[in-house]
């Protein structure tokens, strides 16, 4: 019975499906990417922001303590 089902069916819907397949793998492997990039570069910018709002923190302790000596 499945050997008729497949006769019936076209050989390029086979070829499609796999390319179809494929593509969709291919999709879902550049969305990762994406989104890892994405990630990494917002923890990079927020871990940068961090890192400036601590140095102007101690710059700013730092001018107070020459202000008041």
């Amino acid at each position: 019975n499945t050997k008729e089902i497949q006769k019936i069916k076209p050989a390029s819907y086979d070829g499609a499906s796999r390319a179809w397949l494929c593509f969709s793998r291919v999709i879902m492997c550049i969305n990762l990417v994406v989104v890892t990039i994405v990630c990494s570069s917002l923890l990079w910018f927020l871990s940068l922001l961090l890192h400036i709002y601590l140095g102007c923190e101690r710059e700013r302790v730092h001018c107070f303590s020459l202000l008041q000596v």
